[in-house]
């Protein structure tokens, strides 16, 4: 009987043949091979909510784990906006994320 394809042609084309993440009309997501890059925000923003203030080695230890995971982007602050900042900056941990 021969080898059996999916519908639609040649092996793993989807039979609605539509790209670029449109739902096709079978509900199907497609999905494009974009990079998708993460900015965290954790170490300037999560410092502002209310009774929250890291140390400088727990802003280091946090940039660590961001980088751990794989997040490309660590916002750590605004140099010069306090002493935790400042240091965190002075002594900034070497990440991947540029």
């Amino acid at each position: 009987m021969g080898e059996k394809r999916p519908p639609g042609g040649a092996a793993g084309r989807c039979p609605c043949r539509k790209r670029r993440g449109r739902l096709s009309r079978r509900g199907v997501v497609h999905m494009t091979r974009e990079r998708l890059f993460l900015y965290d925000t954790t170490l300037r923003d999560g410092q502002q909510t209310q009774g929250v203030q890291f140390s400088t080695s727990e802003k280091q230890r946090i940039a660590a784990a961001l980088d751990e995971l794989g997040v490309d982007y660590i916002e750590g602050g605004w140099p010069g906006a306090n002493p935790t900042d400042s240091a965190f900056f002075e002594a900034a941990p070497r990440t991947r994320a540029p």
